[in-house]
């Protein structure tokens, strides 16, 4: 499963040490609203880096993408890629996406990865069960005798970005977290 963790369980004893009682209250509240502010600038990111990959909307993009936000007695914020391919349908104009378009023509030309392109030996039909179209190849070795053409994952996408998340929430967590503190202790005067 891709995902991306910030967990700061080690760093909150070290400025607990420093504060009175009435302050250390306030550091649980500060965490966890830190934690979800970053989270949000690293949703962005991830999002922003996985679409300039796929081309996909940036709503489809969020749809795959599964947040768990920090809470008070959990101080880590996880977002994780979830399962599933695109049909490349979602890249052929909506003008073509009827059933029996392309059949006389050559294949079905689409905009997946941002190049047109034609698939050959490809049309369009209405999915077995949901009936929703896809695009499909015929495929001897299937039992139904034709496959589905898959375009970007954006799991795998998302696995890719997840090398450069990790200094963007290093870097946005301690301005966040010094400015939230802050903040918070400013009530305390």
């Amino acid at each position: 499963m891709a995902g991306f963790e910030l967990n700061i369980q080690h760093n909150i004893k070290q400025v607990t040490k420093q504060l009175n009682n009435i302050q250390r209250k306030a550091i649980p509240r500060v965490t966890v609203r830190s934690l979800n502010k970053t989270g949000v600038t690293v949703n962005k990111e991830a999002v922003k880096r996985v679409r300039a990959e796929t081309k996909l909307p940036a709503k489809r993009i969020k749809a795959k993408l599964n947040i768990k936000r920090a809470r008070r007695g959990q101080f880590q914020w996880t977002l994780i890629g979830l399962r599933g391919t695109t049909n490349i349908i979602e890249w052929v104009p909506a003008s073509k996406r009827q059933v029996g378009a392309y059949r006389k023509k050559l294949g079905v030309r689409s905009r997946a990865w941002g190049k047109t392109k034609t698939y050959p030996g490809t049309f369009i039909a209405g999915g077995k069960n949901s009936g929703k179209l896809l695009v499909y190849v015929r495929d001897p070795n299937k039992p139904s005798g034709i496959k589905a053409v898959q375009g970007p994952n954006v799991r795998q996408a998302f696995s890719r970005a997840l090398t450069g998340l990790q200094s963007v929430a290093n870097r946005r967590f301690t301005q966040v977290f010094e400015h939230e503190l802050a903040f918070e202790l400013s009530k305390f005067k």
